[in-house]
C-alpha cells in the first residue's frame, strides 16, 4: 500500500503489546500495508489466538510472527531481536504500545491520592516508562546500525 511516496511494504516491524486491542490494530494495519510483523506479548495463549484471527483474515504466515516476551527483561528482548533478525535480516520499525494500570494504581471518586499503593504505582511506571525503553534500547541498536529506523512511542 503507497501513500503518495511513502510506502512501507516489505519493511520489518516490531509491535509490542501487539495482542492488545491498539497494538492489534496497528499490526493488522502494517500487515494490509506489506510490512512483515513481530508481535510482542506477554501471554503466550493471547499470541496464538492473534496469529490464528490473523491467518482467518488471510494475512500470510511468512509475514508475521508471534513471540511471549517480558518488554521488561532485556535478554528476552534480545532473543527476539535475533530471531527476528535471522529470519528477516533487519529491523526498521518498533512501536511501542506494550503497557498498562495496576488496580492499587489506579484511584476511584471515593478515594484520595493518599489511598495509592505506593508498590502498585512503581509496577505501572517500570511497566509504561521502561516497557518502552527497554526494547527502545535492544531494537534500536539494530536500527542504529543500519543508520536507519524509526521508534514511535
Amino acid at each position: 500500500m503507497e501513500y503518495g511516496n511513502f510506502n512501507i511494504s516489505e519493511k520489518v516491524a516490531i509491535v509490542t503489546g501487539g495482542t492488545g486491542v491498539l497494538g492489534g490494530a496497528i499490526v493488522e494495519s502494517l500487515l494490509a500495508a506489506g510490512v512483515k510483523v513481530a508481535i510482542i506479548g506477554r501471554n503466550k495463549d493471547r499470541i496464538s489466538k492473534k496469529l490464528l484471527n490473523l491467518k482467518d483474515k488471510d494475512f500470510s504466515d511468512e509475514n508475521v510472527i508471534g513471540f511471549s516476551c517480558d518488554v521488561l527483561q532485556i535478554s528476552q528482548l534480545e532473543t527476539v531481536r535475533d530471531c527476528v533478525l535471522d529470519k528477516w535480516g533487519e529491523i526498521d520499525i518498533l512501536i511501542n504500545c506494550a503497557g498498562g494500570n495496576i488496580a492499587g494504581a489506579t484511584l476511584i471518586e471515593e478515594q484520595s491520592f493518599f489511598d495509592m499503593k505506593i508498590g502498585s504505582w512503581n509496577a505501572v511506571l517500570n511497566l509504561n516508562l521502561n516497557g518502552s525503553i527497554y526494547p527502545s534500547y535492544v531494537f534500536g541498536k539494530v536500527m542504529a546500525k543500519q543508520k536507519a529506523g524509526c521508534i514511535i512511542n
